[in-house]
């Protein structure tokens, strides 16, 4: 048991509950005990020390001043009255001298006002528990010692780790204090892209993050396909236009000219036109897919003819229908709605799609 407190303005003593009387000045009505915060106490004890006031009747008790939640929590880890009496807390000792009338319903006030306290941010409680692994504690040492799951304490430390400083000065100068673990999990996923980092904190405050970052995945996605895709091109000779706006107005789809014995015109069987050319699928299947192109398939032979040799019918000749001519690809793009999302298949080597 500890010894009275001097007469320091404070005296920081380890003190028995049984030495502690609770406050019936006390205005605080509901104590709040949640699980976890009961948890937290029966795995770690009390961590921050209480403020007690000397009794002027007993030299060996003590009149709790702030700390309700923590000194009933820490009652509630045992059974009975005598070990709870028993369980020994940190506690600051205040000097009864220094005290005005009326300052214990101050001290209550600001100590419990919302105004006066900040919780740790989503992101801060990460750094912690990340520091605290990175220190050597076990990640199931920490999900026991902070009463949080160990799905939980892994997600958050991976998160701490992915988020670096740029995204970091960017919440800060934002004031964006508010955003969750999964929120921060996904910044972190982008932490090397600034422009999406950026594109995704507006999407957020605009109400649109879900599919903001189903668009960044798939850009992601397809950027990585076609660095991929662009080498094997290369290596097999093929042109590549990076934007298929720079064709000319005579390029076709090869699958829309007819090959050498009247099958679709294949990529194989149009390699060695000069006209060959790959672009960027508009509407592709899987990331990094290219469609080929003979820029001017007129030029080069390879417009199907635009009226075959007529028909016999009887004594007469009956001319077959002209064949129409299908619309260029840049007419027809203004009429087809372009894919919102990619499906997630590994792309393809070049040339499978004629």
């Amino acid at each position: 048991m500890s010894d009275t407190a001097t007469t320091t303005p404070l005296q920081r003593v380890t003190l028995q509950l049984g030495q502690i009387r609770v406050n019936e000045n006390n205005v605080r009505q509901n104590l709040s005990l949640d699980e976890k915060f009961l948890k937290s106490i029966a795995a770690n004890g009390v961590k921050v020390p209480v403020v007690v006031l000397p009794l002027d009747n007993d030299t060996h008790a003590y009149e709790l001043k702030m700390g309700h939640r923590r000194y009933f929590a820490a009652r509630a880890t045992k059974e009975t009255e005598e070990e709870q009496d028993a369980i020994e807390v940190p506690a600051y000792v205040l000097d009864p001298s220094l005290r005005e009338a009326g300052e214990d319903f101050i001290d209550q006030l600001i100590e419990n006002d919302d105004a006066y306290r900040q919780g740790l941010t989503e992101l801060e409680q990460a750094d912690a528990l990340f520091g605290a692994v990175g220190a050597g504690m076990k990640q199931t040492r920490v999900a026991e010692l902070t009463g949080r799951s160990r799905t939980k304490v892994s997600r958050a430390v991976r998160t701490a780790k992915t988020v670096g400083e740029r995204t970091r000065s960017v919440l800060t100068k934002a004031g964006t204090y508010d955003l969750d673990l999964e929120v921060l999990g996904v910044l972190g996923e982008f932490d090397d892209d600034g422009d999406a980092v950026d594109r995704l904190l507006e999407a957020h405050r605009a109400g649109r993050f879900e599919f903001q970052v189903q668009w960044e995945r798939d850009d992601r996605e397809e950027q990585q396909a076609r660095a991929t895709v662009r080498p094997q091109l290369q290596e097999a000779g093929v042109r590549l236009a990076e934007d298929s706006d720079t064709l000319p107005p005579t390029a076709e789809l090869l699958a829309e000219l007819d090959g050498p014995g009247g099958e679709p015109m294949s990529a194989e069987a149009h390699a060695a036109c000069p006209g060959h050319v790959a672009t960027w699928a508009e509407n592709p299947r899987e990331p990094g897919e290219v469609d080929y192109f003979c820029t001017d398939p007129d030029h080069f032979g390879h417009r199907p003819p635009q009226e075959d040799e007529p028909e016999t019918d009887g004594d007469r000749d009956v001319p077959r229908p002209r064949r129409q001519r299908r619309p260029s690809r840049r007419s027809r793009r203004a009429s087809t709605p372009r894919r919102a999302t990619r499906p997630t298949a590994p792309p393809r080597k070049p040339g499978w799609r004629g």
